[in-house]
């Protein structure tokens, strides 16, 4: 679970210092323009670039924290699972509320045949 956590992190942080690293070479690029050192359309060709590509990392990195957020909370579950599994098997006698939180719901329904079924 580290392991899987650590690859999205790892991908989040070079996505971001990849935007902030186009957020310079944009202004960079708009300064050469505005002071002649780079043509309109050398400009316009960079321009459109640098925002394809902040576009597509700001989907990335998007995507990324919803990863990271979806494996923290598989991480949480699991833990809060374990901490549960370990109090029931130190209890030494049932409990109403005990049993209330082993049990979500009880369903019943008829058959066929007349008889109920209980799951």
């Amino acid at each position: 679970m580290i392991a899987e956590q650590k690859h999205p992190e790892a991908e989040l942080n070079r996505a971001t210092a990849r935007n902030s690293t186009i957020t310079t070479l944009f202004s960079r690029t708009y300064e050469d323009n505005v002071s002649g050192k780079l043509s309109d359309e050398m400009f316009m060709e960079l321009s459109h670039k640098y925002e394809v590509e902040c576009f597509e990392l700001k989907t990335k990195i998007f995507e990324c924290k919803e990863r990271i957020a979806k494996i923290s909370e598989m991480k949480q579950n699991k833990d809060d699972f374990l901490r549960d599994v370990r109090n029931f098997m130190e209890m030494d006698s049932l409990t109403a509320s005990m049993l209330c939180e082993l049990i979500d719901h009880i369903n019943v329904y008829e058959k066929k045949d007349g008889k109920k079924n209980y799951t």
